[in-house]
C-alpha cells in the first residue's frame, strides 16, 4: 500500500510519543491486573493507521484515540465492572463506548462488536512533573476470555480479508449470538440450574451430596480440600 509522505509524518510523531506511553501503561496493567486475567497490548502499525485516516472516521489525525490499544480480559461478564474500577484507579477515563453501561444503539436482533472501550489519560496527581504523555489518550477494552477468542478468531476470516461474503457476515453473527448465549449462562448459571427444566437428582449425585454434607458436620471448612467434590468422589468410588 502506497502511503503519502505526510501521513507518516502524522504516524512516526505519535509513534514516537506512545512508545514512550506504552511502558507506563503496561507497567499499571500489569500491576492491576488479578492473577487469572490477561493483559496485553500494541501500537498501531502504520498500514492500518492510513487506512483508519482514509476512512474519514477519525476527529484528529494527530491524536489517535487507539493509536495505543490494551486489552484486559476476565473470566466472565460479572467480572467486567470490577475490571473497569480497577482501571480507573490507575488512570483518568475520558470517556467510553457504549457511552453508558445499561444503554445500548444496538438492535435486539444484531450482533455487532460492542465490547467495553475505556478511553483514558495517564494519571498525574501533581506530585510528578507534566509530561507530554500525560494527555496522550489510549484504549483499554475490557472483555471476557470468550469474547477476546471470538475476537482472534474472526479478524483475519472478517474483517482482514479479501473476500467478502453475507455468509462470512452470518456465520461470525451466529457466533457472536452463541457467545452471547454462553456468557449470559454462565453468569446466570445458579438460577438455571434451580429450573424445573434441569432441577433433577441422580443417585450419583445424590450420594456425592450425601459424603459432602457428612464432611462438613464433621469438619470446619478451612479443614477441608477446596474441591469438596473431588473428595467425595474419592471416597465413594476409589475406596
Amino acid at each position: 500500500m502506497k502511503i503519502q509522505a505526510s501521513v507518516r509524518k502524522i504516524f512516526d510523531d505519535q509513534f514516537e510519543i506512545n512508545s514512550l506511553l506504552i511502558s507506563h501503561v503496561d507497567s499499571a496493567m500489569r500491576g492491576l491486573k488479578e492473577s487469572r486475567w490477561h493483559y496485553e497490548s500494541r501500537l498501531k502499525e502504520l498500514e492500518s493507521f492510513a487506512v483508519k485516516l482514509e476512512s474519514g472516521r477519525v476527529t484528529n489525525p494527530r491524536a489517535l484515540e487507539d493509536f495505543l490499544a490494551c486489552t484486559l480480559v476476565v473470566p466472565t461478564t460479572a467480572d467486567v465492572k470490577r475490571a473497569i474500577a480497577s482501571v480507573q484507579k490507575q488512570f483518568n477515563i475520558r470517556y467510553r463506548r457504549p457511552k453508558k453501561e445499561l444503554e445500548t444503539n444496538k438492535a435486539a436482533d444484531s450482533f455487532p462488536f460492542d465490547d467495553v472501550r475505556l478511553y483514558c489519560v495517564r494519571y498525574n496527581d501533581g506530585s510528578l512533573p507534566p509530561e507530554p504523555i500525560d494527555n496522550i489518550v489510549f484504549e483499554v477494552q475490557v472483555k471476557t476470555f470468550l469474547q477476546h477468542a471470538w475476537g482472534i478468531a474472526t479478524h483475519d476470516f472478517n474483517y482482514k480479508t479479501d473476500v467478502v461474503t453475507w455468509g462470512k457476515d452470518r456465520v461470525v453473527a451466529h457466533l457472536k449470538a452463541a457467545l452471547e448465549h454462553v456468557e449470559l449462562s454462565l453468569q446466570e448459571a445458579n438460577n438455571l440450574a434451580s429450573s424445573s427444566v434441569v432441577a433433577l437428582v441422580s443417585p450419583k449425585i445424590r450420594s456425592i451430596a450425601d459424603v459432602i454434607a457428612v464432611l462438613k458436620k464433621h469438619w470446619k471448612r478451612p479443614d477441608l480440600p477446596d474441591n469438596l467434590r473431588g473428595l467425595a468422589e474419592t471416597i465413594l468410588f476409589d475406596s
